[in-house]
């Protein structure tokens, strides 16, 4: 068991009741045993030279242990503080070695990247790649927030998402950018927090796909086209093929049907229901040959056509339609009017057999320099996130035909509320061009 270390206080209330016993116990013995004042004044002058060289040695032993103990513990804090610096050395020599490796990391990126101030949205530092794909120099983009690289329509959209990913570790989406010459860009952007000078800062990867994005869309098209060819293809045999012999077979039954007044009268009803079944297998050729290739498009156009689809539905069906259409004589692409009259196809065919209506409005206009398509029912509506598989499939092909047509389209339903369908399509890209 180690000793109790006396503290100051103790050391010298110590002293002074020695140093009170001492004077008091000597006095008393001087006294006792010496008489005369003369050797009395001698042996009390010893007596205090004594009691002086005996406090000095001790006076001494202590301040000599408690110099050594203050070097033992201003060794130790020498030795800790070399080991804090050294470690801090290392720690600061790693953190340089590190930076300039991320820096360099930065700067020789092929890919566009910056850090942004989170709080401002500010530019702080950005690499090479960004300058020269962007067309801004570097001071300028200190000068600029990341809005600013952004079309205005895409504004309110960043901010959402900003709020709602605030906090997060990382984070990718797709978005629009525009270069400092107008050009408009796809970008898929990569995004995670970092420290940077000291301060929590976000760091932004941006890979242009503008290029994938017009591959996609081409190699879309070409799926869509080589469908619709098949499509017509499909359709022209039917009505050319097997509805002509369906119609042939139709007219050598009529030729006949005097002749078997004379049969028996279960033949002749026989005779009556195949007659009957024949006529209706005719009317479903035509009805699937129309489906599948629409001859009214390459006649008359797509709203004619649509008016034509929804009087075949009226006549189909109990429920009330209501179509109107202002396109102001709008010259549309070929296959723009496919894709948007399978579209409205597809969702009124939805509408027909899911929803279980009473009434489909629908809208086709132009407005400003949009396209746009409005699509209502006053059904059971659905829960868009759950569809089934057949119906999830429609919305899907509904989606990608809208997506080559570089338009949107919104799905809106409450279970119980209906469901409404909004197309908009941009007029510039869907035109015909005059050669």
């Amino acid at each position: 068991m180690m000793p109790k270390k006396l503290t100051a206080f103790s050391i010298t209330f110590i002293y002074l009741v020695v140093a009170t016993l001492w004077i008091a116990l000597t006095d008393f013995a001087l006294g006792y045993f010496i008489s005369d004042p003369g050797p009395l004044t001698i042996f009390q002058t010893y007596k205090g030279i004594a009691y002086i060289i005996v406090t000095s040695v001790g006076l001494y032993w202590l301040i000599k242990k408690h110099d050594k103990q203050l070097n033992i513990k201003e060794e130790k804090i020498k030795k800790n503080i070399d080991i804090q610096q050294r470690e801090r050395k290392y720690a600061e020599q790693r953190l340089q070695e590190s930076e300039k490796k991320y820096r360099l990391l930065f700067e020789q990126n092929p890919q566009p990247m910056w850090i942004y101030n989170p709080e401002t949205l500010a530019f702080v530092e950005v690499n090479q790649a960004a300058i020269s794909h962007y067309g801004y120099t570097e001071e300028e983009f200190k000068n600029m927030t990341i809005k600013d690289i952004r079309p205005e329509s895409d504004i309110p959209a960043l901010q959402k998402t900003l709020t709602e990913v605030m906090g997060e570790h990382r984070y990718g989406q797709e978005w629009t950018h525009q270069k400092k010459d107008g050009t408009v860009i796809s970008v898929s952007i990569s995004s995670g927090p970092i420290e940077f000078e000291g301060n929590q800062f976000r760091l932004v990867v941006a890979k242009d796909i503008t290029e994938q994005k017009k591959a996609e869309k081409q190699l879309l098209n070409s799926l869509i086209e080589g469908e619709e060819r098949e499509r017509k293809r499909i359709a022209k045999e039917l009505h050319d093929g097997l509805g002509q012999y369906l119609s042939a077979s139709n007219m050598n039954f009529e030729a006949i049907r005097e002749d078997i007044a004379d049969l028996p009268e279960k033949r002749v009803k026989q005779f009556q229901n195949g007659i009957n079944l024949l006529q209706a297998a005719i009317g479903e050729t035509r009805n699937i040959a129309h489906n599948l290739m629409p001859s009214a498009i390459e006649d008359y156009g797509l709203e004619l056509a649509v008016r034509a689809l929804v009087d075949h539905l009226r006549k189909s069906s109990d429920i009330t339609y209501s179509y109107s259409s202002k396109l102001e004589g709008l010259a549309l692409k070929q296959q723009t009017q496919i894709n948007l009259y399978r579209v409205i196809q597809e969702a009124l065919s939805n509408a027909v057999k899911h929803s279980q209506c009473q009434k489909i409005s629908l809208q086709l206009y132009k407005h400003d320099n949009i396209i746009t398509c409005m699509i209502e029912d006053d059904g059971v509506g659905y829960n868009i996130n759950s569809s089934t598989e057949n119906r999830g499939m429609g919305i899907r092909s509904m989606k990608t035909r809208i997506d080559t047509l570089s338009g949107d389209i919104e799905f809106n339903s409450v279970p119980g509320k209906g469901m409404s369908i909004l197309l908009e399509l941009p007029v510039s890209s869907n035109i015909k061009t005059q050669e």
